[in-house]
């Protein structure tokens, strides 16, 4: 059996990257997966916070509807006849995981996954949707969810927000096809066994940061920068750790990450160090995450990884998908939601004295494990 998997590969975020890999590892072994980024790009691999450059048809995202129209144009002019070839050689398409099913500020990932099934349902091969998230958008999408649900051998989500905005879409009748399937980076401790830290030098505090106002997501509230800089201060004061700059998302992420780490430095005289995870850090996450005492991340996927590794984390809820997703892998998940979008010094002291207390369980990942293996044996 083989099958074509189409994600989010280009390297701009490692979460996006990690989730392609643990899915490759959930699939059972009598199934072959070659992997593809959905709009054919080339994994970069990224050895600084590059600022993205803008470009001169950038003022065209201001009218989303004409923009994902070229977009859509572009994509058909340059990869249909390749899709298709792609369809003929295959068994099977699987779409996953991650945020695919969207579109805003010019990102179309929903209409890839829409052109790449559709060839293949007309070469009559299944198409498996896995754990993806499902909106925001901009412009049209009713089209292509219908064509994915009502042409899916198994289509799921990965959280209850998601289930039910896809419900509010398309209606109830297709509830009963939709199923919720849990990221596949929730088990990843047993997907990479080797990937644990064994010292317990503890040195710094791990803060990873998202510039939500301009983020193609929609932010459930909006950040405060000089706030955030402060309470930063406060706790590396508090706990007298150092600030090292967690950095996974190439786009917006590494302005906004600069901008804080150079306010650290002129408001209060700390310097604070960036790290970089990048694709060839899949596997072995420990080796630059090893000295982090604490994690604050508003990226979900180092949010998981971060507690797989055993850093007590706080992970920010920021978006409606990050309340649904912690409660579906740790006890006490409310302990490891933060409420405040600006690390608030109160909120973070008291949960991570909770979390030092209480310890940081993890549900048994075995029944997940388990899900993924079924879909193929159906």
């Amino acid at each position: 059996m083989k099958y074509l998997k189409i994600s989010a590969l280009s390297g701009v975020n490692i979460g996006d990257l990690t989730i392609s890999e643990c899915i490759t590892k959930l699939v059972p072994s009598f199934v072959h997966i070659d992997s593809i980024d959905m709009n054919f790009k080339k994994t970069v691999f990224y050895q600084s916070p590059i600022l993205r450059k803008k470009k001169k048809t950038d003022f065209v995202k201001k009218y989303p509807t004409v923009y994902n129209r070229l977009l859509s144009i572009n994509h058909s002019l340059r990869y249909k006849k390749k899709i298709i070839e792609l369809a003929e050689g295959y068994d099977g398409l699987i779409i996953g995981g991650g945020n695919l099913l969207f579109n805003k500020n010019g990102v179309n990932f929903l209409e890839a996954c829409y052109k790449f099934a559709k060839e293949f349902r007309n070469k009559d091969k299944k198409i498996i949707v896995l754990s993806c998230g499902v909106g925001p958008f901009s412009c049209a999408h009713f089209k292509e969810l219908n064509f994915l649900v009502a042409n899916s051998q198994y289509f799921s989500v990965r959280d209850m927000a998601s289930l039910n905005y896809l419900n509010s879409i398309l209606g109830e009748a297709f509830a009963s096809k939709v199923e919720l399937l849990p990221d596949p980076v929730i088990p990843y401790y047993k997907l990479f066994p080797s990937d644990k830290i064994s010292h317990k030098s503890k040195k710094w505090l791990g803060i990873n940061l998202i510039d939500s106002v301009s983020s193609p997501q929609e932010a459930l509230k909006a950040q405060n920068i000089d706030e955030i800089v402060y309470n930063l201060y406060l706790l590396s004061s508090n706990y007298d750790l150092s600030i090292k700059l967690v950095t996974t998302a190439y786009n917006n992420d590494p302005e906004f990450l600069l901008k804080v780490s150079n306010l650290l430095h002129e408001k209060y005289e700390i310097d604070s160090e960036v790290i970089l995870l990048n694709s060839n850090d899949i596997g072995s996450f420990s080796n630059k995450l090893s000295g982090c005492k604490y994690m604050l991340t508003y990226r979900m996927h180092l949010g998981i990884i971060s507690i797989n590794l055993g850093i007590p984390t706080l992970i920010v809820n920021w978006q409606s998908k990050i309340s649904g997703v912690v409660q579906q892998f740790i006890k006490n998940p409310k302990l490891h939601i933060l409420d405040s979008e600006n690390f608030s010094f109160d909120e973070v002291t008291e949960k991570f004295n909770a979390i030092d207390e209480l310890g940081q369980v993890m549900i048994n990942n075995d029944k997940i494990i388990k899900q993924y293996a079924e879909i193929f044996h159906e």
